[in-house]
């Protein structure tokens, strides 16, 4: 009888562990509540510890009354704070998801705008490449990969093909190097204290969160006249 109950309580362990894995929140586009109009990304790189140190700007507009919780993905990010305005705002971290605690509740139509600020080291969606002892003249580059939902790795968003967005990005990187984006190059800021061009490039077409790319490394401009 022990040995029949034992095996009985195991059974339903395993069942509620089934349950329980079930029962966690997906971010997809059945339970997407907002629409992801803009995001403006600031940047900057660690080549050494392979690390994205961020700051992103999201514009989302609510799909549903009562809109009080904005949830984006975030995998292998850690968050440093999220505000609107100068208002801080509560959030937490857990299953690759960044859920945020607004100010108020909104209503559809309105814009609701966040701040984030974050440190990613991505293990997919943006690699980096730089010297190393096996090969010593390895050029410093950066490039990303975001099909399919890759690029959650090194920006806050959400990350699948059903919504569309427009994007801004802020790239800070050594003066040596130049940075490549999506959209229109709109300028270059040249720091010759720090010795670092920022290059700040928008895309003005809506595109899905995969679809954003970034590239550095030292290239030069070829112009055919």
């Amino acid at each position: 009888m022990k040995k029949v109950l034992a095996i009985l309580f195991s059974f339903f362990f395993i069942l509620n562990s089934f349950a329980g894995e079930n029962n966690k929140f997906v971010l997809n586009n059945s339970t997407r509540n907002y629409d992801q109009q803009h995001i403006r990304l600031n940047l900057r790189f660690d080549f050494a510890e392979k690390a994205v140190i961020g700051e992103a700007t999201l514009q989302v507009t609510p799909l549903v009354r009562d809109f009080g919780t904005l949830i984006l993905h975030a995998e292998t990010m850690t968050i440093s704070s999220v505000k609107s305005g100068p208002r801080a705002l509560r959030f937490s971290q857990a299953d690759g998801l960044l859920k945020i605690k607004l100010d108020r509740k909104y209503q559809p139509g309105k814009i609701v705008r966040t701040t984030i600020n974050y440190t990613a080291k991505p293990d997919r969606g943006l690699y980096f490449f730089l010297p190393n002892k096996d090969i010593p003249d390895m050029p410093y580059q950066i490039w990303s990969q975001g099909e399919g939902r890759n690029n959650r790795y090194w920006f806050p968003c959400f990350d699948s093909v059903g919504d569309k967005m427009t994007t801004e990005i802020n790239a800070t990187v050594p003066a040596n190097l130049r940075v490549i984006s999506n959209g229109t190059l709109a300028g270059i800021t040249d720091d010759k204290k720090r010795d670092e061009k920022t290059f700040h490039w928008k895309m003005n077409q809506e595109q899905a969160a995969y679809l954003v790319s970034i590239v550095v490394g030292d290239y030069v401009t070829i112009s055919d006249t």
